[in-house]
């Protein structure tokens, strides 16, 4: 476990060094404390913003607007995307006056 750590250490200072930053710009404990957690990273894919906002998916909007565990997340996700349509159409936010 030391060596991978070593190896991951040594992988960002690389990394940082290739992006113009101060090597140690992260320290040696957030790494290790990268690796000691890095086993309860869970790996999360979702569809490209692009695609989302060219094709929304209805049937899985309606699916998980019926979920219990879902349902505020998907109003709030209705309501964001009602607001964005509404600044695209009137070229301000809901709720902003001129003066």
């Amino acid at each position: 476990a030391e060596a991978d750590c070593l190896a991951i250490e040594q992988r960002v200072r690389n990394n940082l060094k290739k992006l113009g930053r101060e090597p140690e710009s992260i320290s040696k404990a957030t790494i290790k404390s990268f690796c000691r957690n890095a086993r309860k990273l869970k790996v999360c894919r979702y569809r490209l913003l692009e695609d989302e906002f060219s094709n929304p998916s209805v049937p899985d909007i309606q699916k998980y607007l019926t979920d219990e565990d879902y349902s505020v997340a998907m109003g709030f996700y209705i309501l964001l995307r009602a607001v964005d349509r509404f600044a695209a159409n009137y070229n301000n936010y809901p709720g902003e006056f001129d003066g």
